[in-house]
């Protein structure tokens, strides 16, 4: 009697230390998938749907070495309507190819990842020369509303 006694409890214990990591990997997948789609986005030259990926939110950031950007709509902008924008990334050639190497990707809480990276991004330059960039990026990624969107970035 005793022994079924501790081999219940055992049992129950098991399920709740487990559970947590299964329920990491669940969302860390899904940031992964979202990454993937983001990236498949920027290389089929669709702004609009690589930007679906980040959190439709006026408290969304993106920071680069020109600064701070504080919205979606900004962030958009950003990307869209600014001359710079279609000088440096004009439709799909313009934008290059974008590859991803994911350093770290760890779920912080129940509802938000945190992502470090690099990047590498080759593309036709205006002159029709080879131009590569390479950077870091960390991302903080969180469950809004049933979808893991981006809430920070820093990219340099």
């Amino acid at each position: 009697m005793r022994y079924r006694f501790y081999l219940v409890i055992c049992c129950v214990f098991g399920l709740f230390i487990t559970r947590p990591t299964a329920h990491a990997q669940s969302a860390t997948q899904a940031v992964q998938v979202a990454l993937d789609a983001q990236l498949a986005a920027w290389n089929q030259g669709n702004i609009e749907r690589f930007m679906e990926y980040y959190w439709k939110s006026d408290k969304m950031k993106f920071v680069s070495a020109a600064g701070l950007n504080q919205g979606w709509q900004a962030t958009l902008d950003r990307y869209r309507k600014r001359d710079r924008y279609r000088k440096r990334y004009p439709g799909k050639e313009g934008m290059g190819k974008l590859q991803f190497e994911v350093v770290s990707n760890e779920q912080i809480d129940k509802k938000t990842c945190f992502v470090v990276g690099k990047f590498f991004l080759e593309r036709t330059g205006p002159n029709g020369e080879k131009e590569e960039f390479r950077g870091w990026y960390s991302l903080v990624w969180q469950k809004v509303k049933g979808r893991w969107v981006i809430v920070a970035d820093h990219t340099s």
